[in-house]
């Protein structure tokens, strides 16, 4: 027997397909960090949105390609992996947006750093997006990190490292070989 939803508000009259859209914009709004301080994230976003109502959770949790959206590592980055997994499981097989933007925010010893290399590493070929903000070239320089970035990257769209410090000079050196290739000389973008 199909579900019934309350109908007695005027979103509950939008189709499946407007639904998602919404929900597909929300969770790639990464441009939330310019807004005032307390805005949330689109992975929040989604999260919340999903816990509304039957239909929501319905389409939300259904949809791959939103979860695939919000990879957003700040709030991955979780001592207890439970949600970190449920949320990676959710995307299934799409393409992935990663961001990490907290300024610092990667340390060689950390959960962040470990769960980047582990998606570097072993879902390269779905990443999209990979938008990484740090303090220093040095908090990437990780040989696992330089190497995932030196195979081809088929689906990426966007790619972007920005760093606080300023950078006059960006060696790859140590744990790259001689004749490294960003992305192989073979990338979407």
């Amino acid at each position: 027997m199909p579900l019934e939803y309350d109908t007695d508000y005027p979103i509950s009259t939008l189709n499946h397909n407007n639904l998602y859209r919404i929900f597909s914009l929300n969770a790639n709004d990464h441009e939330y960090l310019r807004y005032p301080k307390g805005a949330f994230s689109p992975l929040t976003i989604t999260r919340r949105c999903s816990q509304v109502c039957m239909l929501w959770r319905d389409i939300i949790v259904g949809a791959a390609s939103i979860w695939g959206s919000c990879i957003e590592l700040n709030m991955l980055a979780q001592r207890r992996s439970d949600w970190r997994d449920e949320v990676l499981r959710r995307t299934s097989g799409a393409r992935l947006s990663i961001y990490v933007h907290r300024v610092n925010a990667i340390h060689q010893s950390g959960i962040m750093h470990t769960l980047l290399v582990d998606l570097l590493q072993n879902h390269w070929e779905r990443i999209r997006v990979l938008n990484i903000a740090v303090t220093s070239p040095e908090d990437i320089r990780d040989p696992r990190i330089l190497n995932a970035l030196g195979r081809p990257a088929p689906v990426l769209e966007e790619f972007l490292i920005q760093c606080s410090e300023e950078v006059t000079e960006l060696s790859v050196t140590g744990g790259v070989s001689q004749g490294f290739h960003l992305f192989s000389n073979d990338a979407r973008l």
